[in-house]
């Protein structure tokens, strides 16, 4: 992709490489080692900065100084218009560096984005032999490149309109408004330092009123962030660690406490503390009516039954074999899917899909569409398997979602975007939103998922910041390979109807020419997609 920078030059964005050129008849120096020798006293007089990408080659092509930079780990500026605003602030305090830094061309195609370092890098500046041909101050020049981070605009001529912005919402408009009026670079950077402090504010407010409404859930937030770090049991592990103890043949003789814990004595002790419950009851309220004290006799009776059902179920399935299987599955689905504990029910639908038993998972709790599409989406008949259970539950939108992906039909992942989103779902929703040419809707969609959706939230921000920028690129030349087929589709057509041999041959050249162009755009996509394999 090729830019026009500093007035007469131009800059190739390909690949991991940018390279600038300009003509020598635009410098003031045509010897190319006096002007690397100059490039190199600079570099030392600002104090090899981090603020630049520096060139690693400088070379004379035809009547054009060339200029090669390695992007291997950067994005052009426009990856930094589609951060959202509250990412954008880090960028900024790096891009005031650059304002402190004399001699600096200040172009939006200028700049570009590292993602290793996250912050932005100026490309050129002047030196001796070597003009800078665009000439702002440097409070003009970080005001210029700020606001058009935060537009749809590629020049500012005045004061952008609010119509103009990306984000349109209060605090950005606020943010520009202060911009404009600040009279220094210091002023800009005390602004972004006041900005962002007031949004750590908002967000720690926001995630304290989270918390406040999540208290009384019976897994809180915490535990459910301490149960991602660790790796997650089979269903066997699981019932293991449920099941407390195994019969107690050809074990040595216990003593009092080694009884009361085994699962028997567990049973035996939950029957004791039972009546001795009852028994309390029944001292304390002993006005109460016959048939109040009998049915609470009845539901403890029934919870001990229950209780001892499933420790039967969980030592059948650790038995193993296939009718001990069965009959732990016959046990757990007797007591009913709706009286199970919440641990006892993941247990069971972990169960359910190592058994490969997809469609009764889902039957038995929708919300198992999570875990069935995460299991297999890693599978090698996964997509075989998803586009079953799509046919037997057409209205699930996780499994839609998951065989969507899987086949690239972006439209179909956009048209089942209402679910919740680990890692991989909300990488696949970034590449459809970038590959439909969406990425604003995409950040919408974002900010309407992030209060009552955070986790969602930060796995789709963590994907937007690192891969919206290629995704984009991919679909940019997908459509002109598209054209290009199409083109070569036309060539042969008139090849094969063409009668005079000369126009033939110019035809054919015209043709291959084209597919040499089709077979570098498909290794460009080869690259990209090993880029950003899962």
């Amino acid at each position: 992709m090729i830019k026009n920078l500093n007035r007469y030059g131009e800059i190739d964005f390909k690949k991991n490489e940018g390279v600038f050129s300009i003509p020598l008849i635009r410098l003031k120096n045509d010897d190319v080692e006096v002007l690397e020798e100059n490039y190199q006293n600079r570099i030392k007089e600002v104090g090899y900065v981090d603020t630049f990408l520096y060139a690693n080659h400088m070379s004379l092509v035809r009547d054009r100084l060339q200029m090669s930079f390695d992007l291997s780990e950067s994005v052009d500026f426009h990856h930094l218009q589609q951060l959202p605003f509250e990412n954008k602030l880090n960028y900024f305090k790096t891009m005031v560096e650059i304002a402190n830094v004399e001699g600096v061309l200040w172009e939006k195609n200028n700049f570009v984005v590292d993602l290793n370092e996250k912050r932005v890098k100026a490309l050129l500046f002047d030196f001796k032999g070597f003009e800078i041909y665009k000439k702002d101050s440097a409070l003009d020049g970080l005001k210029q490149i700020l606001l058009l981070s935060l537009t749809k605009l590629n020049r500012i001529l005045g004061k952008p309109k609010r119509a103009d912005f990306i984000e349109q919402e209060e605090v950005v408009i606020r943010f520009a408004e202060d911009l404009l009026r600040s009279n220094s670079v210091e002023e800009i950077s005390s602004l972004i330092e006041a900005y962002e402090s007031e949004i750590e504010y908002e967000n720690a407010k926001l995630e304290e009123e989270m918390l406040e409404q999540q208290k009384n859930k019976k897994f809180s937030q915490f535990r459910s962030k301490f149960n991602k770090t660790k790796k997650e049991p089979t269903a066997e592990e699981k019932m293991k660690m449920q099941l407390s103890a195994t019969t107690e043949k050809d074990k040595p003789k216990k003593g009092l406490f080694d009884k009361l814990t085994s699962p028997k004595g567990m049973i035996g002790t939950i029957v004791a503390f039972g009546l001795v419950f009852l028994i309390y009851s029944v001292a304390i309220n002993g006005t109460q009516a016959q048939d109040n004290e009998a049915g609470e006799v009845a539901q403890q009776e029934e919870k001990v039954k229950q209780q001892e059902q499933v420790i039967e179920a969980y030592r059948s399935y650790i038995n193993g074999g296939e009718e001990n299987i069965n009959n732990a599955y016959g046990i757990l689905e007797g007591i009913g899917y709706k009286n199970l504990s919440k641990e006892d029910k993941a247990i069971l639908i972990d169960w359910l899909i190592e058994q490969k038993q997809f469609s009764k998972a889902v039957a038995t709790d929708n919300e198992a569409s999570y875990k069935v599409g995460a299991y297999l989406t890693t599978q090698e008949n996964g997509l075989d398997e998803l586009e079953k259970l799509k046919t037997s539950f057409e209205d699930n939108e996780v499994i839609a979602f998951d065989v969507a992906s899987l086949k690239s039909q972006y439209q179909v992942v956009l048209d089942n975007k209402d679910i919740h989103y680990n890692e991989r779902r909300a990488k696949k929703l970034v590449e459809a939103f970038a590959m439909n040419n969406q990425i604003d809707e995409l950040r919408l969609f974002m900010d309407s998922i992030k209060k009552d959706d955070r986790d969602s939230y930060e796995n789709l921000l963590t994907f937007n910041e690192r891969y919206s920028a290629t995704f984009t690129e991919k679909r940019k030349i997908t459509d002109e390979l598209d054209k290009l087929k199409v083109e070569v589709e036309s060539l042969n057509k008139q090849i094969k109807s063409e009668k005079d041999d000369d126009k033939k041959k110019s035809l054919a050249k015209q043709r291959d020419e084209k597919n040499k162009e089709i077979e570098k755009i498909n290794n460009r996509i080869k690259q990209i997609t090993e880029s950003i394999k899962e």
